[in-house]
């Protein structure tokens, strides 16, 4: 008969190939009882380590040393990772100083990579007039006057982005505001206003020329932690504060900014929507409800649906809802060995640590690292043992798990030796 098409049966060479094959995979229902089940494949050691290293784009910056990486497995187009970071050394009177950044951006990447170029620039053009008298000599400013000015360059660059906002659309309170289609003339790529409807958590740090002093600048839930080695013993601290609506400080903030105000904070969320308290960007709201009313309403983008826009304008009376002042906190640093954390909140999500903080795990998993005899990327241990530990196979199923969506957070880790 014609059109059949006739194989050949496969010899047993082939079969045990084909077997082997199938063998380094498995099925998981990810925790999920009753979903999936979904593919995995899986490794042993070094090759799980490589792989990981890989995929996190593990590097090391020798000059700041610092380890870095920044991780979101998920391959799908629609779980980007929304994290970056920055590790600069700069050169400034009198020696060098290193800047250390987290980013984690939210609803796009317009703010958060609007925010790891700009943040830089404005600390370090701070810094460089605060080391530098009226007549161009050389001093040094106090540990408070750096703080300020930490502080200040966050809110300056938040504040610009609301500016650049305003010249475009200076009044919308005319009897006449403008129409859908004025709206999307006036920014026809939409690049200002992904900057404007995302928005960042930031954390950085600074370690000043002689490596004394250690400031440290949040704003959001990423965190940074301290681990210090005294008497042949890592110990650590978290030495920044969460501003998200798990934290109970927050929480209480928000509502005595927004009294009467029942749906500021809504379902865990502010607006509703939003679980961050503090931020670079989500500039939307922080501005009278009109902007979103007649201008981001009429833009014609898909980061955030019409629905949520109406409703969470129609409870905005009194903004702004999220802020953008950072908190800073000055450390002086001893000659024990120590190092720095900078981590997104994907890292405490990855352990699974609800109301309370694995520092002193990190710490103890680090310092291991810096005390052994071999050299280590000190992130990458961090994060291998965050997606396993000795389970080998958890950690396979969180590297190599083929699902459409997303299964854990962007995590992004920054770990700095301070003094050996």
């Amino acid at each position: 008969m014609s059109g059949l098409i006739h194989l050949p049966s496969a010899n047993s060479s082939e079969h045990l190939q084909a077997l082997a094959e199938v063998s380094e995979f498995a099925l998981t229902d990810m925790g999920q009882p009753g979903q999936g089940p979904w593919p995995y494949r899986r490794m042993q050691e070094p090759l799980l380590t490589e792989e990981l290293c890989r995929r996190s784009d593990a590097r090391s910056m020798a000059t700041a040393r610092a380890d870095i990486l920044s991780f979101q497995p998920c391959r799908s187009d629609t779980s980007e990772n929304q994290d970056r970071y920055v590790v600069q050394v700069w050169d400034l009177p009198g020696g060098s100083w290193v800047f250390c950044a987290v980013l984690d951006g939210h609803v796009n990447s317009h703010c958060v990579e609007y925010a790891q170029a700009e943040l830089p620039l404005r600390v370090q053009a701070a810094l460089r007039a605060a080391t530098l008298n009226a007549e161009g000599q050389r001093q040094s400013p106090s540990p408070e006057t750096i703080s300020r000015l930490l502080s200040d360059a966050l809110i300056k660059l938040d504040d610009a982005l609301t500016s650049e906002l305003l010249r475009l659309v200076p009044d919308l309170g005319s009897p006449s505001p403008p129409t859908a289609q004025d709206v999307q003339n006036l920014d026809p790529t939409l690049e200002l206003t992904g900057r404007c409807l995302g928005g960042a958590t930031v954390i950085f740090s600074l370690l000043d020329l002689q490596g004394k002093n250690l400031w440290v600048t949040n704003l959001g839930d990423c965190q940074a932690v301290l681990g210090v080695k005294k008497s042949g013993v890592w110990s650590g601290m978290m030495i920044s504060n969460i501003h998200n609506t798990h934290a109970p400080l927050e929480i209480d903030r928000v509502r005595s900014e927004h009294l009467d105000e029942a749906e500021c904070i809504k379902d865990g969320r502010v607006l509703g929507y939003l679980e961050p308290t503090r931020a670079v960007g989500d500039t939307w709201t922080k501005l009278p409800k009109q902007y979103t009313e007649h201008f981001f309403l009429h833009t014609n983008q898909d980061w955030i649906s019409p629905r949520t826009l109406k409703r969470c304008a129609s409870q905005m009376h009194s903004p702004p809802y999220i802020s953008n002042a950072p908190e800073v906190h000055h450390r002086t640093l001893t000659n024990h060995p120590s190092f720095l954390i900078l981590c997104s909140d994907g890292l405490k999500e990855l352990y699974g640590a609800v109301g309370s903080e694995p520092v002193d795990h990190w710490v103890s998993v680090v310092g291991q690292g810096i005390d052994s005899a071999e050299a280590q990327h000190l992130s990458l241990i961090l994060l291998r043992d965050a997606i396993g530990g000795d389970d080998v196979d958890r950690a396979c199923q969180l590297l190599t798990v083929e699902m459409e969506d997303s299964w854990i957070d962007d995590t992004t880790l920054v770990v700095q030796r301070l003094h050996r």
